[in-house]
């Protein structure tokens, strides 16, 4: 009874609830009022591919604090006094990174793995190791174009949602007219929690794996949260490659820094499309211009205090 239990398929009606599922609501009320085409419809319905890889890298020695009940058994160690500060990275977790040799020459005390340095703060030498990263890439449709979409460095991330905000891609480049589709992707981790170096190195692995999914007729991948020019330019540098004309592959990316074929305004574009939206909403109230900015401007001062 259990096998049979086992292998029995789950009711299709009983489907659970997903960010995937929620958008395809909104996707099916506008597809019926606009009479979609029912085998347009079952095109759009699911992504052309949904690809899930992993990635692995060598983490970073790391002077993780100690909590204050055990940083009492260390109250007679002396502070480490460390030569170069800037082989200390220290991340957004309170953890800091050791970065080349950071204590050689350094006058270090330390005991049982615990040392203390200069903030009167007791670490614990943590080794580094091997970890790996659940990485994804859903590309929608590229009826109009190629995939374009942007990579998110979240913790949270998931395959139903970049399937989401995958499909979102394909509407938004079809309402824009412009010749794309859409795809999304990235990677499950905090980059708060890793250093320059480590980020540096997963994102390299990261387009190692995903080189034969993209290209500049194929998928063009973009900044997204937890991203920015300079993991675009380390994109761009591992797809280039070994290969022999290297300059003709910069379309593969978008969002690096202008000096490598970068667009102009591409860093302000979505906060300067934000104003502009707004700038409209209260030009169709028939509000002044000054009010308008005063309004804008006041939810910033807010969370300034």
């Amino acid at each position: 009874m259990a096998e049979e239990n086992f292998m029995r398929v789950a009711n299709p009606g009983q489907q659970r609830k997903t960010i995937y599922t929620e958008a395809m609501e909104i996707f099916e009320r506008a597809a019926d009022a606009m009479s979609l085409d029912r085998r347009v419809r079952l095109e759009l319905e699911e992504p052309d591919y949904e690809h899930i890889f992993y990635v692995t890298t060598k983490l970073k020695d790391r002077l993780v604090p100690v909590a204050a009940d055990a940083a009492r058994n260390f109250a007679d160690l002396a502070v480490t006094k460390v030569r170069d500060a800037h082989g200390l990275e220290r991340l957004a977790d309170g953890k800091i990174i050791l970065n080349g040799k950071a204590l050689l020459g350094s006058d270090v005390s330390i005991r049982s793995g615990h040392l203390r340095l200069d903030d009167g703060q007791v670490y614990q030498l943590v080794p580094g190791d091997i970890q790996r990263f659940k990485a994804y890439r859903v590309q929608h449709n590229q009826a109009r174009g190629p995939y374009k979409g942007g990579i998110r460095y979240h913790r949270e991330v998931s395959l139903d949602l970049f399937k989401a905000l995958a499909a979102e891609m394909t509407w938004k480049t079809a309402i824009a007219d412009v010749p794309f589709g859409g795809g999304k992707g990235g990677i499950q981790l905090d980059p708060r929690q890793y250093g320059k170096e480590e980020l540096q190195a997963i994102s390299l692995r990261f387009m190692y794996k995903l080189k034969s999914m993209v290209g500049p007729n194929i998928d063009i991948p973009a900044p997204d949260i937890g991203t920015n020019s300079e993991i675009m330019a380390l994109y761009l540098r591992q797809f280039s490659d070994g290969e022999r004309e290297r300059h003709n592959q910069r379309g593969v990316i978008t969002g690096k820094d202008v000096r490598i074929g970068g667009s102009e305004g591409r860093t302000k574009a979505t906060g300067q499309g934000v104003a502009y939206t707004i700038e409209d909403y209260y030009a169709d109230r028939g509000e002044r211009g000054e009010r308008r900015r005063r309004h804008h401007l006041q939810p910033r001062r807010h969370r300034c205090r």
